[in-house]
C-alpha cells in the first residue's frame, strides 16, 4: 500500500471514530475524539506518579513502565462522560488507562464505553454512569510506557 493510500486509511479510521464517539456520548459533537490530542476546551486532570517496583529490563536504571493516578478521587455524574488525564513523562507515551474505587472489587455502576490516547502523552475515558446518583471516590489512572 502507497504512503499516500495509507494515510487516506488512517484518516477515514479517525473520522470514524469521531462517528462512533459521538454515538456513544449521546449523539451531540464529543469535545474530545478517540485518538486525537484533546481540544482547547477539554479539562486535563492531573495525575502523579504512583510508586511500586520498576518494570522493564533488569538492566536499566530507570523503569521502562510508570504508572500515573488522578491525585484526588472524583466523582463521576449520573449518564455519560469522559475525562483526560495526566502526562506522562517525557520520551514516554500513554499506553492503557483503568479506574477503580479503592475497596469495591466488583462492579459500583460505571459503565466502560472505551478509552483511547489522548496524543501521545495523556489518555481519554469515555463512560457511562448507570445510577441516578453521582459516583463518588473514583480514580482514574493511567500506565506510561518509555519504550514504545
Amino acid at each position: 500500500m502507497s504512503r499516500g493510500r495509507a494515510a487516506a486509511a488512517g484518516a477515514a479510521a479517525i473520522a470514524a471514530l469521531g462517528v462512533l464517539a459521538g454515538t456513544v456520548l449521546g449523539g451531540g459533537a464529543p469535545t474530545q475524539v478517540p485518538g486525537n490530542p484533546p481540544s482547547k476546551d477539554v479539562d486535563v486532570v492531573g495525575t502523579e506518579r504512583v510508586g511500586g517496583p520498576p518494570i522493564g529490563r533488569p538492566e536499566a536504571k530507570d523503569p521502562r513502565v510508570f504508572y500515573f493516578e488522578t491525585q484526588e478521587p472524583m466523582s463521576i455524574q449520573p449518564g455519560p462522560g469522559g475525562e483526560v488525564i495526566g502526562r506522562c513523562p517525557k520520551g514516554s507515551i500513554a499506553t492503557n488507562g483503568y479506574w477503580y474505587i479503592n475497596g469495591i472489587y466488583a462492579g459500583f455502576g460505571l459503565d466502560d464505553q472505551g478509552s483511547s490516547p489522548a496524543g501521545f502523552r495523556r489518555w481519554a475515558f469515555y463512560w457511562e454512569n448507570e445510577r441516578t446518583e453521582a459516583i463518588d471516590g473514583v480514580t482514574l489512572g493511567m500506565v506510561c510506557d518509555r519504550d514504545g
